[in-house]
């Protein structure tokens, strides 16, 4: 009977099948050696299915092929998988239709219940290795029992490469005709790449054109030569240790949402590694959590690790944001917007600044004096007024301003939008099409609810500033400085690198960096200096004996408060706002300490978890200034905090003008009030601890303090400030 699937019979599918234009998939980045059948009964010169006489004349020729393969995997760390034919009923039921098909003398090769057994099992010196090695690194062999020529069907093998986190096999064998080829589609349904060793394959060649066979020649040294030394070699430095996933999930189920900086130190801890390896949906994510290795590779290997990860939800969903340098990728835009920003915000520069800064931190402290109910309102509304006026040219006058209700939405949008690129549509962006009543989108039901507040504040004080311009009202800011910039480049007809996009996403960068941010350090301050009343007096006295009080503190005498930097710094230590930083991504391939780091992992930095070491901080939960002065004065000689501002290329460029917020607030409030417990309803002060946040940025829910003006001398120097 002729058959009906002739390619002639059918141009277009003959066309389709002879355009090789496709580009095969390649090597995923987890590879593991998959061995089909290489055993007694294929290669036994008794057996009825031996293959060693072959009209191929290679049969001799693949045990040794194969062993070498072998050494190769295993001396990588690459798991090596063995896949072996194998009946268990004595009467062959569980052969299923091979049992009609072939002779019962030569699937009696294949059962373990033959009287005989002397084709059964694997071959000698060339056998599965599975007993658990010292090293964890090193994965014993697996080994899957078959009955048809798939490796998969009926068997576990696609969950055992689920939590070997295997993406690419490697396939060798004893032929190609039913068990590689029928194990190669299974595989590739279910996900998996296919890399075919066909000098360690079985297959008959004798009808290949010479044209094919030069080309496959040359494929088997390609292969041979180069890639399967450069892909197994690569496995000598295995993926960093961490928790075991679940099939196909992955560690999604595993990564609490609230806190997850917690749960990453306790798994460094357990694993006894500061690189922490996770996966979920093809997503690629390490955990860095010691200081050592967040220098070593964001900052000594800065140029392999300045890129950041695909926000999904900020930038392809949005979120409301325009272009902004915090979350712009590696690239001429997000250099553009570094050399256009940084400039404005170099220690020299930001001097220009402090006139309005000091004036804020006494509107502040006045305004708390007057209503000190009100505290956490005033603080908010000092560290809007000067990110606003320096961005965007914005006066917020007073408490009632709308400018602090447009910058509060704001920053209850972005402190609560949880870890950045750690959201379902940023692990699998697929989901961003599902519908947002699922239970397991509320982070882009957030983003959604959200993205009013998020284009308030960057569209907003920029069509205000876009329309002074327009009415010539000039006002000294950054906004109103490009723009000025790009007006003059439009008339004379030079083309603009800096869009108005680009203007309107940094100007907006310099209020999401410095706001909340800079109000959440000061709502710190307050809390620990009502908690550890010592510091506090310590604070006083030192302010005292440099200042006086007979006037308010200056710029010029903060660097004579050591103890004040020292508050600051314990401050960072305690409660690092972005625990797990701002996510870096890896550029290309890496190796760290013999870890294997593949191109595009995100990698985040556990900031609070190198804050709280105890190898490194006594006490790390005690809030002690002191810690950081010498022994000889009375401290442990600790070392100050790092990584709060980022690290390496991509380390935030305002540091100066925030420090100097916080500085100018803090040493006022230090010189004019104490703080204590507020009095309960018996007249007592008890200590308590908030409640927290830590959904994205760690923060305290807002609680009660107690302000107290130091003396009448205080609240006239206060009031009379202006």
């Amino acid at each position: 009977m002729a058959s009906a699937l002739l390619a002639s019979d059918y141009p277009a599918y003959a066309e389709s099948i002879s355009n090789k234009t496709q580009a095969p998939l390649g090597w995923g980045v987890r590879p593991a050696l998959i061995i089909l059948d290489v055993a007694k009964p294929y290669f036994s010169s008794s057996s009825p299915q031996s293959l060693l006489q072959s009209s191929c004349g290679t049969g001799e020729t693949i045990p040794a092929a194969v062993a070498s393969l072998v050494a190769s995997a295993r001396s990588g760390g690459c798991p090596v998988i063995w896949a072996n034919t194998l009946f268990t009923n004595a009467n062959l039921r569980d052969a299923g239709l091979w049992k009609q098909k072939v002779s019962a003398k030569v699937l009696g090769a294949f059962n373990e219940k033959d009287s005989e057994r002397q084709h059964v099992g694997f071959l000698e010196g060339l056998a599965p290795e599975t007993a658990v090695q010292e090293n964890r690194s090193v994965v014993p062999d697996l080994v899957i029992n078959k009955k048809f020529a798939s490796a998969f069907f009926g068997t576990n093998l696609a969950t055992q490469l689920q939590f070997l986190n295997v993406d690419t096999l490697v396939f060798c064998g004893a032929r190609t005709g039913g068990e590689i080829r029928q194990s190669a589609l299974d595989a590739q349904g279910l996900g998996f790449r296919g890399i075919f060793l066909l000098r360690s394959t079985m297959m008959s060649v004798h009808d290949l054109p010479p044209a094919v066979l030069l080309a496959a020649a040359a494929s088997i040294c390609f292969v041979s030569l180069y890639l399967v030394p450069r892909i197994l070699g690569k496995r000598k430095y295995h993926l960093p240790p961490g928790p075991p996933g679940e099939f196909v999930l992955g560690h999604y189920r595993k990564i609490p949402f609230v806190a997850a900086f917690k749960q990453y130190a306790k798994w460094s801890r357990e694993y006894s590694s500061d690189v922490l390896y996770f996966e979920t949906f093809g997503t690629k994510w390490i955990v860095l959590d010691s200081l050592k290795a967040s220098v070593d590779l964001l900052d000594k290997r800065g140029a392999n690790y300045s890129d950041r990860p695909k926000f999904i939800m900020f930038e392809e969903l949005r979120m409301g944001w325009a272009p902004t340098l915090t979350w712009l990728r590696w690239g001429p835009r997000m250099q553009r917007h570094r050399k256009i920003l940084q400039p404005a915000f170099s220690k020299s520069q930001v001097r220009q600044y402090q006139d309005n800064q000091k004036k804020q931190a006494l509107l502040c402290l006045k305004s708390i004096a007057d209503d000190p109910n009100s505290w956490n309102n005033a603080i908010r509304r000092f560290a809007v007024a000067i990110v606003l006026n320096i961005s965007f040219g914005v006066d917020v006058d007073g408490p009632d301003s709308p400018w602090i209700k447009i910058a509060d939405d704001a920053a209850e949008a972005i402190s609560n939008s949880g870890a950045p690129a750690s959201s379902i549509v940023d692990r699998f962006p697929a989901t961003r099409h599902l519908p947002t009543w699922l239970p397991f989108m509320e982070r882009l039901r957030y983003a959604r609810k959200w993205r009013w507040a998020i284009e308030a504040i960057t569209n907003v004080p920029f069509s205000q500033a876009k329309q002074e311009m327009d009415q010539k009202i000039i006002r000294k800011c950054f906004a109103h400085d490009r723009l000025a910039i790009y007006n003059t480049n439009a008339e004379k007809g030079v083309e603009n690198e800096f869009n108005m996009d680009d203007i309107r996403g940094a100007a907006a960068t310099i209020y999401i960096a410095g706001n909340d941010t800079t109000a959440t350090t000061v709502i710190l301050f307050v809390l620990y200096l009502m908690q550890n009343p010592r510091a506090q007096q310590r604070a006083q006295k030192e302010v005292d004996r440099v200042v006086g009080t007979k006037r308010l503190p200056t710029w010029e005498d903060i660097p004579n408060l050591p103890y004040l930097n020292l508050i600051l710094q314990e401050t960072y230590r305690m409660n690092p706002l972005s625990p797990l930083g701002i996510p870096h991504a890896a550029l290309n391939d890496d190796v760290y300490n013999g870890m294997y780091i593949p191109e595009g992992t995100i990698v985040y930095q556990n900031i609070w978890s190198m804050h709280h070491n105890e190898d490194v901080y006594s006490d790390p939960m005690i809030f002690r200034p002191e810690r950081y002065l010498s022994k000889a004065e009375g401290g442990n000689g600790e070392p100050f905090p790092v990584g709060n501002f980022g690290f390496g290329r991509r380390v935030c460029i305002g540091r100066t003008l925030a420090e100097n917020s916080m500085m100018i607030i803090l040493v006022n409030l230090v010189a004019t009030m104490t703080l204590d417990y507020p009095l309960d309803k018996d007249g007592h002060r008890t200590p308590f601890e908030p409640d927290w946040s830590f959904r994205g940025q760690a923060h305290p829910l807002p609680f009660p303090a107690s302000f107290s003006l130091r003396s009448a001398k205080a609240e006239e120097l206060l009031r009379n400030a202006f």
